[in-house]
């Protein structure tokens, strides 16, 4: 087993590279080779004098340097996530908030408002508020609100005109027939003579 020199990780035999930090394990095989003569780094700690000392994180010695039971216990890493840990989830930018188009919401309201307050007026402008309102909805590019809401009102506004002039067009009807039955000729005569 390789230990790597700048996390402790132990990395089987035939590893190139420290599963832990991706430190490079040949060039530390090769720099111990030529400081401990021809052998690479001990599997376990051999502990009789002139030999090298064990490499970190063998059994019997932590990977702060200091012997087992002073820090971390033998073999632990001190630091960094666990082997195999998946990466934390990556940033995201918060949401930018959304708002209400007003012109919307005024489009309405004079749409509504038009069925009881002076009709022609205030349906026509809910009817212009809520075209306005659908154009600066869609220009946004999705940071205001309110197409439906603007929708609404528009339809409101437009049953409200549709009223008021077929009010406007009953009351002429009636108007011209009145003015028939008052004048020297009724209608009947009318159609007699037509007759």
């Amino acid at each position: 087993m390789k230990y790597c020199e700048n996390c402790g990780q132990g990395n089987p035999d035939d590893a190139t590279f420290c599963a832990q930090c991706g430190g490079s394990l040949e060039a530390q095989v090769a720099a111990g080779e030529t400081a401990a003569g021809a052998s690479p780094v001990p599997d376990a700690p051999t502990g009789g004098p002139g030999q090298p000392p064990p490499p970190p994180g063998a059994p019997g010695e932590s990977l702060t340097g200091a012997p087992s039971g002073f820090g971390q216990p033998a073999g632990q890493m001190p630091f960094g996530p666990p082997p195999n840990t998946p990466p934390p989830p990556a940033y995201s930018a918060p949401m930018a908030r959304t708002e209400t188009e007003p012109m919307a919401i005024a489009s309405l309201v004079l749409s509504i408002g038009g069925w009881m307050f002076c009709p022609f007026l205030f349906s026509i402008l809910g009817v212009i508020f809520g075209y306005m309102a659908r154009t600066k909805i869609r220009e946004s590019g999705g940071r205001l609100q309110g197409d439906g809401i603007a929708l609404a009102g528009i339809i409101i506004g437009w049953i409200g005109v549709g009223i008021v002039v077929a009010v406007v067009i009953l009351f002429m009807i009636l108007l011209a027939v009145g003015a028939f039955e008052t004048s020297s000729y009724s209608l009947n005569q009318l159609i007699l003579l037509a007759a």
